[in-house]
């Protein structure tokens, strides 16, 4: 059996270690990925300024008309879950 000086110890040692961060990069890239849905789902404005009185609340039905009137303008269902929220809330 040879013994090896510390130059080539440390040398055996970097390579080592290079080896094992190559393969912990490549397993972590490998975990990581990203999904968008499809274009037809992705909601990208109707940011819509009302210029109300902060002091006056709206009633649930005000909202609930608001938001049909919203998706009525710009074309679209509106959420099935949300009206059904809303309207649990007025029981």
């Amino acid at each position: 059996m040879t013994r090896l000086d510390g130059k080539e110890s440390e040398e055996q040692t970097d390579e080592a270690t290079e080896e094992k961060n190559e393969t912990e990069k490549k397993k972590s890239k490998a975990e990581k990925h990203v999904s968008f849905p499809p274009d037809e789902q992705i909601v990208s404005g109707f940011a819509e300024f009302q210029n109300r009185n902060a002091d006056r609340c709206l009633t649930l039905t005000e909202i609930m008309a608001a938001y049909q009137q919203s998706c009525s303008k710009h074309q679209v269902q509106p959420n099935a879950r949300v009206l059904e929220l809303l309207q649990a809330h007025l029981k």
